[in-house]
């Protein structure tokens, strides 16, 4: 771990689990639009490895894969820092579905990164960009589609 990682301004504390949310703008109704992100820093340092979930909105069994793997972890035996992220697009999450539903010309936050981050998507993207992926190493991005999906099976 890079002993000077900073995600939203917050050092990262090796040996310790820390909660950061990352503003990304306001809504139309005043309320913050915001990726909440765990650091959960091994004792030693090591990579920087960056979990991302829920990129699209219905895509919500991979938040419980992220919850149990950070209740599990005993930073004592970790090696380097893991950044997490439940839900990566909240407004497409608090829709049940799969894109932001915006009328934008970028309504799909897995298909926004390395773009002009005009529209919202881009811009919960461009922060992503910004205060995690230039700083992670390694990363695994859940893409598990919804319940009962014809695409993957919870069950198996």
């Amino acid at each position: 771990m890079d002993s000077d990682l900073i995600v939203g301004g917050v050092k990262a504390r090796r040996g310790a689990r820390q909660v950061v949310r990352l503003p990304v703008t306001t809504d139309l109704n005043g309320a913050p639009v915001e990726v909440v992100t765990h650091i959960a820093s091994g004792a030693r340092p090591g990579p920087v490895f960056t979990l991302l979930s829920m990129l699209h909105g219905n895509e919500w069994l991979s938040v419980l894969i992220i919850r149990r793997l950070l209740e599990s972890l005993d930073l004592k035996q970790v090696a380097g820092t893991i950044l997490a992220v439940p839900v990566a697009n909240p407004v497409a999450f608090l829709t049940g579905t799969r894109s932001i539903q915006d009328d934008s010309d970028s309504p799909d936050l897995n298909r926004a990164f390395g773009g002009p981050f005009l529209w919202l998507c881009d811009q919960i993207a461009g922060v992503i960009e910004r205060e995690l992926l230039r700083k992670t190493d390694l990363m695994l991005d859940f893409h598990i589609s919804d319940w009962g999906s014809t695409m993957a099976s919870p069950l198996w």
